[in-house]
Protein backbone atom coordinates (compact mmCIF):
# COMPACT_ATOMS: atom_id res chain seq x y z
CA UNK A 1 0.00 0.00 0.00
CA UNK A 2 1.39 3.41 -1.02
CA UNK A 3 0.86 6.36 1.66
CA UNK A 4 1.81 9.72 1.08
CA UNK A 5 1.90 12.85 3.69
CA UNK A 6 1.75 16.48 2.05
CA UNK A 7 3.89 19.15 3.58
CA UNK A 8 1.54 21.87 3.30
CA UNK A 9 3.30 24.47 4.69
CA UNK A 10 6.91 23.54 2.16
CA UNK A 11 4.10 24.07 -0.48
CA UNK A 12 2.74 27.57 0.04
CA UNK A 13 5.21 29.72 -1.48
CA UNK A 14 5.53 27.39 -4.67
CA UNK A 15 2.26 29.22 -5.93
CA UNK A 16 2.86 32.48 -6.91
CA UNK A 17 1.72 35.25 -9.74
CA UNK A 18 2.88 38.53 -10.97
CA UNK A 19 1.15 41.62 -10.31
CA UNK A 20 0.31 43.01 -13.36
CA UNK A 21 0.49 46.69 -12.68
CA UNK A 22 3.60 46.87 -11.07
CA UNK A 23 5.04 43.52 -12.08
CA UNK A 24 6.08 42.22 -8.74
CA UNK A 25 6.51 38.73 -8.03
CA UNK A 26 3.30 37.99 -5.22
CA UNK A 27 2.77 34.56 -3.24
CA UNK A 28 -0.89 33.47 -4.14
CA UNK A 29 -1.52 32.64 -0.74
CA UNK A 30 -0.62 35.79 0.92
CA UNK A 31 -1.82 38.04 -2.07
CA UNK A 32 -2.82 41.74 -0.61
CA UNK A 33 -5.49 41.44 -3.02
CA UNK A 34 -7.05 38.93 -5.86
CA UNK A 35 -9.33 40.04 -9.56
CA UNK A 36 -10.07 37.72 -11.93
CA UNK A 37 -10.56 38.68 -15.17
CA UNK A 38 -11.71 36.60 -18.87
CA UNK A 39 -11.03 33.52 -16.48
CA UNK A 40 -7.88 34.52 -15.76
CA UNK A 41 -6.76 35.30 -11.72
CA UNK A 42 -4.43 38.35 -11.30
CA UNK A 43 -2.92 38.50 -7.83
CA UNK A 44 -1.65 42.16 -6.45
CA UNK A 45 0.84 43.41 -3.58
CA UNK A 46 -1.33 46.04 -2.65
CA UNK A 47 -5.25 46.95 -3.36
CA UNK A 48 -4.13 50.01 -4.92
CA UNK A 49 -3.03 47.44 -7.72
CA UNK A 50 -6.13 45.74 -8.03
CA UNK A 51 -8.29 49.33 -8.16
CA UNK A 52 -5.89 49.96 -10.69
CA UNK A 53 -6.03 46.84 -12.76
CA UNK A 54 -9.81 46.78 -11.94
CA UNK A 55 -10.44 50.44 -13.74
CA UNK A 56 -8.60 49.26 -16.78
CA UNK A 57 -7.50 45.86 -17.21
CA UNK A 58 -6.55 46.07 -20.67
CA UNK A 59 -3.95 48.75 -19.30
CA UNK A 60 -1.94 46.04 -17.79
CA UNK A 61 -2.19 43.24 -20.16
CA UNK A 62 -0.19 42.49 -22.54
CA UNK A 63 -1.37 43.13 -25.94
CA UNK A 64 -2.14 40.39 -28.23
Amino acid sequence: MFTSSINFEALQGLVTGKDPVCGMDVDATKAAAVSSHLGQTYYFCAAACKQAFDAEPAKYLPKN
